[in-house]
């Protein structure tokens, strides 16, 4: 074992992107997973002796078309959450990043879509609460202002824009 090493976490997918809280109570992963649903480099016990002529270890494995949000408890060391819905378009030798995003209390998950779309869910649901068109192209990053009720949003359509979702005052936030 590497000196310093504490736990590690077998992913079935490509993580894209990646966000601690502030209180670094959580950590959102951006994963889209891989389409046989085995993680790459782990075996199964069954195929330990088996060799595996499908795929080199260095290729890539083809990814799902859609990410899941996965909602982190770093007290606890254990995955809380899993949240679904946006959409990847980019082909697996070339995924995109997708930056997520919580709110000053971690309750309220943010995360942008290829398709251009916002996807907010609350941490104890995992279909989203809400979702709406933002850009005409993939959505990079959201970034969350707490006392303002912001999300200020960039994307691959060369744009940046500021909403103020008019449900979020008294809602869920």
């Amino acid at each position: 074992m590497e000196k310093g090493f504490f736990k590690n976490f077998a992913v079935p997918g490509t993580i894209l992107g990646w966000k601690k809280a502030q209180d670094s109570k959580y950590g959102l992963f951006n994963v889209r997973k891989y389409l046989n649903e085995k993680i790459r480099g782990v075996k199964e016990k069954d195929e330990e002796d088996e060799e595996d002529s499908s795929s080199t270890s260095d290729e890539e494995p083809p990814l799902s078309s859609k990410f899941t949000l996965y909602l982190f408890n770093f007290d606890s060391m254990k995955i809380e959450g899993e949240y679904s819905g946006h959409i990847a378009n980019s082909p697996s030798s070339g995924p995109f990043i997708v930056w997520p995003e919580l709110s000053f209390d971690d309750c309220i998950l943010f995360t942008g879509s290829e398709d251009g779309k916002i996807f907010i869910f609350h941490k104890d649901q995992s279909e989203a609460i809400a979702s709406w068109q933002a850009h005409d192209n993939l959505v990079n990053e959201i970034a969350y202002h707490p006392s303002k009720q912001l999300l200020l949003t960039c994307s691959d359509d060369f744009s940046i824009k500021i909403w103020r979702p008019t449900y979020c005052k008294n809602d869920f936030i």
